[in-house]
């Protein structure tokens, strides 16, 4: 800080808001940041937490959603049946000699 009346510059300590360290759930993880002078702590997503995309049955696809951290995978139907492990439309059925 420059004082006026001397013409120089005048160290004064910064004075800190304690901050309470976030609770984070996974996959978010506490990341320490530096505003100012200051640090603080935030959550921020930490993709190596995220799962992994699964491999789904045959006569099942993947959907896959986004959110704001990680994607969400479930295994949906696709409208097909499986025989011999084989996926065939429905409309193919009549002529299939089992």
């Amino acid at each position: 800080m420059c004082n006026k009346d001397s013409m120089s510059v005048v160290c004064e300590p910064v004075n800190c808001p304690s901050v309470p360290t976030p609770v984070c759930n996974p996959p978010y993880k506490p990341v320490n940041k530096t505003e100012g002078c200051c640090y603080n702590q935030s959550c921020e997503c930490d993709n190596n937490l995220c799962p992994a995309a699964m491999k789904c049955s045959l006569g099942f696809e993947l959907n896959v959603t986004g959110s704001t951290c990680c994607k969400s995978y479930k295994c949906v139907p696709k409208g097909v049946c499986v025989y011999n492990m084989t996926e065939y439309k429905v409309s193919t059925l009549s002529t299939l000699q089992i």
